[in-house]
């Protein structure tokens, strides 16, 4: 096997683990389409143009349709999810609050969070094992590379007359040391 086809199969191997970690598509309250990587902060968010190119989202806030607020500070880059405010929020605190909490919405909310954060670990743990296999494949190849003849062949030079003379010069060299010695 050539060592192109070897580089190709690595690049081929590499591009399919980057097309693992998919994008997923959500809709802001005012229509326009959004692609992101993981809906909390440190995730990748982009807008998509009426041609269908992403670009990277600017710095600002975004409201998902469920009321979720998406807030980016640096251009692509998820800083803050907020969570949806409860139309009891919305409306002005003229009421007094009740005595006693509901806790029921917020556990809800957090089984919901937790829900996510279950989904995203499994979904990294499939990249990640992609990921490993892709890698070992890789070490592989690169051992096949390795082992494999690159160009000529190394030849040892022929013995000449000189190598022979040269030998005889020091053996001549050594008896008359060994005379001189006696």
């Amino acid at each position: 096997m050539s060592k192109k086809v070897l580089i190709d199969k690595i690049k081929a191997l590499f591009s399919s683990i980057e097309q693992a970690g998919e994008l997923q598509t959500a809709m802001l309250q005012n229509g326009t389409v959004i692609q992101y990587s993981v809906l909390e902060a440190g995730g990748t968010i982009s807008t998509i143009a009426a041609d269908g190119v992403a670009i990277p989202a600017e710095p600002g806030q975004y409201t998902l349709e469920d009321g979720r607020i998406i807030v980016v500070a640096e251009s692509g880059r998820i800083d803050e999810v907020k969570p949806a405010a409860n139309e009891d929020e919305k409306t002005e605190m003229s009421e007094p609050a009740p005595a006693v909490v509901d806790w029921a919405p917020v556990i809800d909310g957090l089984k919901g969070q937790l829900e996510q954060y279950a989904k995203r670990v499994s979904a990294l743990e499939g990249a990640n094992a992609k990921f490993s296999a892709a890698f070992r494949e890789t070490l592989g190849i690169v051992e096949t590379m390795a082992n494999e003849p690159d160009g000529k062949p190394i030849h040892t030079p022929r013995q000449s007359v000189f190598s022979e003379t040269k030998k005889i010069e020091k053996a001549h060299r050594f008896d008359r040391l060994k005379q001189a010695l006696k």
